[in-house]
């Protein structure tokens, strides 16, 4: 029992490092969208002459960018509902008084320890997949966002005169 628990718990931390690297990639990769936002603001308060096709190239570059800024605000938003009465999980633990907490951990079995261990193991499994589907498709908007932002910038004149 104590090895498969051990490989349990080994399980969920592995999870959480790599909810950890997704946040990190997140924050890098909504940098980068902010920063184009900026450049194509600066760079549409520049324009003299606007037609049809700016606005479309303008346009287009800012839906993509920011539906990709929602897309990382999804996969950022907290999921604080639990499968079950955790007493691994912090959402459920806070909800209880601390001798609750602390009555309900020592009585529990080895068995029910854990259950509540694999069923977080699979809750944050299914969380960090759902932040991996937001990731991916926030990185392909941005690279679909690039070419008419690349446009939008050269045809404005402001960069590339």
């Amino acid at each position: 029992m104590e090895r498969t628990v051990a490989k349990a718990e080994l399980n969920l931390q592995r999870k959480l490092d790599w909810i950890s690297k997704h946040d990190t990639r997140t924050a890098f990769t909504a940098s980068i969208i902010i920063a184009m936002l900026g450049v194509l603001v600066n760079a549409s308060a520049n324009v003299k002459l606007w037609n049809l096709c700016l606005y479309g190239l303008f346009g287009a570059s800012i839906a993509l960018l920011l539906t990709g800024l929602i897309l990382i605000y999804l996969s950022q938003f907290p999921k604080t509902s639990s499968v079950n009465s955790s007493l691994i999980f912090f959402g459920t633990i806070a909800s209880i008084k601390a001798d609750e907490f602390k009555k309900r951990f020592i009585e529990a079995t080895d068995e029910e320890y854990l259950d509540d261990l694999l069923s977080q193991v699979h809750k944050n499994a299914e969380i960090l997949n759902k932040k991996f589907y937001y990731l991916k498709a926030t990185l392909i908007l941005v690279l679909i966002a690039v070419i008419p932002w690349l446009l939008a910038i050269y045809f404005s004149k402001v960069y590339f005169k």
